[in-house]
C-alpha cells in the first residue's frame, strides 16, 4: 500500500490507475478506463473486473471465495466498492478523500471506500475492463495478508477511534474484547463467579476465568492457534476429498486466521483506564456505543438493538471500570428486563463491596451513591443467573442499556475509613 501512496504522490495526470504486483492488464485497459470515466461523469472512480489465474487447489479455493466476496461488494454492498486489484480514480476525488493510508496496510482499501461513501463520491463498477489476477495459493501468504489487514484495522480503531468512519466497520474478534484477557479483570470476574449462588453456579465460566487469570492473553493465543491448526488441516482434506466444500472450508480457515491475528494484538493493544486519563465528573455511556478509552467494560457481547433501544448483552458475570476523579458520585444503571429474570437474582458489587439496602434496585434500574478515591479506577460488577434463549448459544445475563454518573460532593471525606457505599 505504501507504493500506491508514493505513486499517487508523484503522478502528474488527472486519472490514477491502481493495481497489484501480481496482476497484469489487458492491452487496451487504459483506453477503456479513460472511455468509462468520460461516459460516466458522475463517477469519482470505478473498480474493474479481475480474471483468475490459478495453479493449485488452494489458489482455486482462494479464487472461489474472493470472487464471491468481490461480486457481493460490487453489486450489493452499499459502500465497499474499491478493489485494489484494479481501481481507477480521478485525482481530485482521491485527494479530497485523503487517499490510501499506508500505515494501515490492506485495511486502507476499506477505509478509503468508506470515506468515498461518506463524501457522497460515487464509485462505479466496469466489468468490461479486466485485469488478470494471479492467486498465489500459499498458506504463509494468506496468513501474512490477514495479519496485515487486522493490524491495520486495529491501528485505525486505536489511533482514530473518534473518526465517524469507525462505525462502518465490524468489531474485531478478541481484540474488541481485549479487556476480558487482562489478568486483573479475570480475577475480578472470578470473584463475581464465586459470589454466584450454588444452584446456578457457572462451572465452565469459573474454569474459563481461572485460566485467563493465570495465562492472560496467552489463553486466547493458544486457543486461536489450535483453531488455525484445526481449520488448516480440514481445508487440506477438503481440497482433496470434497472439492465442492472448499469455499466453506476456506472461509472457516480465514476466520481462524482473523481470530489468531487479533489474539496476537492483545498484549500490545491494551485498553487504557489509567487514573491520569479520567472521565468527566458527570457523564453517561450507552452500551450500544463503543466505550471511550477511560471506560472499560468486561464480559459483554457485541452491541445490538432491541425495539429501538441501543443496548448490549452482558454475560451473567460482568463489570465496568470507571476512571473517575475523587469524590462522592451518584450512579444510575439501567437495563431492559427480559425473560423471567427477577431482581432478587441480581447481586451488585462496587469495588468488591456488595450493594445491599443502601441502593435503590428495581426490575430495570440500579441507583446508589459511592465514594471514589481517585487512586485506582472504580469498578461496578454484578452476577445473575443465565438467561435461556432458544437458538442462542451465548451466555446471556442482563441486556444493559446505559450507565450514568454524577458528582454530588467533592468535600466529603474520600479517604481513610469512610464507607465505600453511601445511602441514596
Amino acid at each position: 500500500m505504501g507504493l500506491c501512496v508514493k505513486g499517487a504522490a508523484i503522478a502528474t495526470g488527472d486519472i490514477l490507475f491502481f493495481t497489484e504486483s501480481h496482476c497484469w492488464p489487458e492491452p487496451n485497459v487504459l483506453e477503456l478506463a479513460k472511455q468509462a470515466l468520460a461516459a460516466n461523469p458522475d463517477w469519482a472512480g470505478f473498480s474493474a473486473r479481475s480474471i483468475r489465474k490459478t495453479h493449485n487447489r488452494l489458489s482455486e479455493a482462494e479464487a472461489d471465495m474472493y470472487e464471491a466476496d468481490i461480486e457481493y461488494a460490487m453489486l450489493e454492498h452499499p459502500w465497499r466498492k474499491i478493489l485494489d486489484q484494479c481501481f481507477v480514480v480521478r485525482k481530485t476525488a482521491w485527494q479530497e478523500s485523503g487517499g490510501f493510508q499506508a500505515n494501515l496496510g490492506h485495511f486502507a482499501e476499506w477505509l478509503l471506500a468508506a470515506r468515498f461513501y461518506q463524501k457522497g463520491l460515487t464509485v462505479g463498477y466496469a466489468p468490461e475492463i479486466c485485469v488478470h489476477h494471479y492467486y498465489i495459493g500459499d498458506f504463509a501468504e494468506l496468513e501474512e495478508f490477514t495479519t496485515d489487514f487486522i493490524q491495520g484495522h486495529a491501528r485505525f480503531l486505536t489511533e482514530q477511534a473518534t473518526d465517524p468512519a469507525a462505525d462502518f466497520f465490524p468489531y474485531i474478534p478478541y481484540w474488541s474484547e481485549r479487556s476480558n484477557y487482562l489478568r486483573v479483570n479475570a480475577w475480578l470476574l472470578l470473584f463475581l463467579v464465586l459470589k454466584t449462588p450454588i444452584w446456578y453456579f457457572p462451572v465452565w465460566a469459573c474454569l474459563q476465568h481461572w485460566i485467563i487469570a493465570l495465562l492472560g492473553h496467552r489463553a486466547a493465543v493458544l486457543q486461536t492457534r489450535f483453531q488455525v491448526w484445526q481449520s488448516k488441516n480440514w481445508l487440506r482434506l477438503t481440497l482433496f476429498l470434497r472439492p465442492s466444500r472448499r469455499v466453506e472450508a476456506m472461509r472457516m480457515y480465514c476466520r481462524a486466521l482473523i481470530d489468531a491475528a487479533a489474539a496476537r494484538l492483545l498484549h500490545s493493544d491494551r485498553p487504557a483506564t489509567a487514573v491520569n486519563n479520567l472521565l468527566p465528573p458527570s457523564g453517561r455511556y450507552c452500551f450500544g456505543d463503543r466505550p471511550p478509552a477511560n471506560l472499560e467494560i468486561c464480559s459483554f457481547h457485541l452491541p445490538e438493538s432491541w425495539q429501538g433501544h441501543s443496548c448490549r448483552w452482558s454475560e451473567p458475570q460482568a463489570l465496568i471500570h470507571l476512571a473517575l476523579p475523587p469524590g462522592v458520585y451518584q450512579v444510575h444503571l439501567t437495563w431492559i428486563q427480559m425473560g423471567t429474570h427477577a431482581r432478587h437474582r441480581l447481586r451488585f458489587y462496587w469495588n468488591g463491596q456488595k450493594l445491599g439496602r443502601k441502593c435503590e434496585l428495581t426490575d430495570v434500574s440500579l441507583r446508589f451513591r459511592a465514594r471514589v478515591d481517585g487512586q485506582t479506577p472504580a469498578w461496578l460488577g454484578w452476577t445473575c443467573g443465565r438467561l435461556a434463549a432458544p437458538g442462542d448459544s451465548r451466555r446471556l445475563g442482563q441486556l444493559m442499556e446505559q450507565i450514568e454518573w454524577r458528582l454530588v460532593n467533592t468535600c466529603e471525606q474520600t479517604k481513610g475509613s469512610a464507607p465505600l457505599v453511601l445511602r441514596v
